[in-house]
């Protein structure tokens, strides 16, 4: 067996990542040949946003990997996810003009981070849209950090500069 056969067999890029997982589960060279090259033959079949998703999942867990070999490979995969998605530059996005967004991974929902201008609260508000339905709810953070590790940033998500959300937000107005 091998990675092309995992992946034309499985009906869908989850079923191929978990089938290659557990297939290399006893081999780390296998392994990390995922995260170095063997993730392009998962792009080509199921698109490059849904298997770096999907393999993303399984990185953070593999930077605990006992091989140093696999742990390196993981890391690497997960500064190439953040940089697909735009995590890098949400946070300059947010430092440059104290706001930017970010959709879930179906673009149904429109998350804004925004200084929050209320006296007394926290530094940021996060102000959730659905598409067609307009503001949904809004939460404070007291900093990115910790809007990071709330729950709210999820495997999925896209991230984009106030630029990008001007070109979209009128998507997210109540229809």
């Amino acid at each position: 067996m091998n990675i092309h056969t995992i992946i034309n067999s499985a009906k869908d890029v989850e079923e191929a990542v978990i089938n290659y997982m557990v297939f290399s589960e006893n081999d780390a060279k296998l392994r990390r040949k995922l995260y170095v090259f063997g993730c392009a033959s998962f792009f080509i079949k199921f698109g490059k946003a849904k298997a770096m998703r999907e393999i993303y999942s399984f990185a953070t867990f593999d930077m605990q990997h006992e091989e140093k070999k696999v742990r390196d490979a993981a890391a690497f995969f997960e500064k190439r996810y953040l940089t697909f998605t735009g995590m890098d530059d949400f946070e300059k996005n947010i430092e440059k003009d104290n706001a930017a967004g970010f959709t879930d991974c179906d673009g149904e929902l429109l998350y804004l981070l925004a200084l929050c201008a209320k006296t007394g609260s926290a530094k940021f508000q996060l102000t959730c849209f659905a598409k067609g339905r307009g503001a949904l709810s809004d939460s404070q953070h007291h900093s990115v950090e910790l809007l990071k590790t709330s729950g709210y940033i999820t495997t999925g998500c896209v991230f984009l500069s106030i630029k990008e959300i001007a070109q979209i937000e009128r998507n997210y107005y109540p229809t």
